[in-house]
């Protein structure tokens, strides 16, 4: 990835999110991931280190992380699959393009 340079990456399913994970650690890319299994208390701990860490370039998440996500330093979202409910995928969006975004 571009340095600097920053995604966030969305699936419903939580494998396929695995799967990205492994995927982008065997290319050398730095990411967290968030999905239902991660305790409530721990997401805030994710995007600090997304948000601080430039050696994490990449956010991979289920729609668990649909909402309090704040993840405006990102300047791509790559949704894996579009989810049936067009609201969520509105939220997805909302994730990162919010008050703050400095990336088009």
């Amino acid at each position: 990835m571009q340095s600097g340079l920053k995604a966030v990456v969305f699936s419903q399913w939580a494998l396929m999110t695995e799967m990205v994970e492994q995927r982008l650690r065997r290319m050398g890319v730095g990411c967290v991931r968030l999905h239902g299994g991660v305790p409530t208390d721990k997401r805030g701990e994710l995007m600090d280190k997304f948000h601080d860490d430039d050696a994490i370039q990449v956010f991979i998440s289920t729609d668990a992380g649909g909402t309090g996500l704040n993840l405006q330093n990102a300047a791509v979202l790559i949704n894996l699959d579009m989810p049936w409910n067009p609201a969520v995928l509105d939220q997805r969006i909302a994730r990162i393009h919010r008050l703050g975004q400095k990336q088009r």
